[in-house]
């Protein structure tokens, strides 16, 4: 079992994920420290972030990523769940990686399609909380963060 260092923990702390949930608009949800929510939770259940990208943290090539995402994609959608592609990362910075907004999903499912694809940590978000957790194995101290969320609407063009 390894360790997610605390400089990646800070990181996924403050990062959020962004989706379009129709044409010409997309929605940028990012945690609250505050714990404060603001905005309009759209969905029935709990909704989970998930990426392929990048295994184990270091990058590795696009179209790699690129194949690991589709593979996820199809899992997800085999599964019958539906959503939304979204992209992880913070807000206006350069690194972003592609992932699912999965729709109506318990964290369980959401942290086991993390470890499938090795991905150290996965995000939970509800009408209550934004959830960051490691995922199983990836991090002895097993954490996860509870903060509030805002959304931020953003025209695309």
């Amino acid at each position: 079992m390894n360790s997610i260092d605390d400089k990646d923990w800070a990181d996924y702390q403050s990062a959020g994920f962004s989706y379009s949930p129709r044409s010409g608009v997309r929605h940028y949800i990012e945690p609250d420290p505050s714990g404060q929510t603001t905005g309009v939770f759209p969905f029935a259940q709990p909704a989970g972030f998930v990426t392929a990208h990048n295994p184990g943290g270091p990058p590795i090539a696009k179209e790699v990523n690129d194949a690991r995402h589709r593979e996820l994609e199809a899992a997800v959608a085999a599964l019958g769940h539906k959503f939304f592609l979204a992209q992880g990362g913070r807000h206006g910075r350069a690194h972003q990686e592609t992932g699912l907004l999965i729709l109506d999903v318990s964290p369980q499912f959401v942290n086991e399609m993390g470890v499938r694809f090795g991905q150290a940590a996965i995000y939970i978000w509800s009408a209550t909380e934004f959830l960051l957790e490691a995922c199983g194995g990836r991090d002895e101290r097993k954490r996860s963060c509870s903060q509030g969320w805002k959304v931020n609407h953003i025209s695309e063009k």
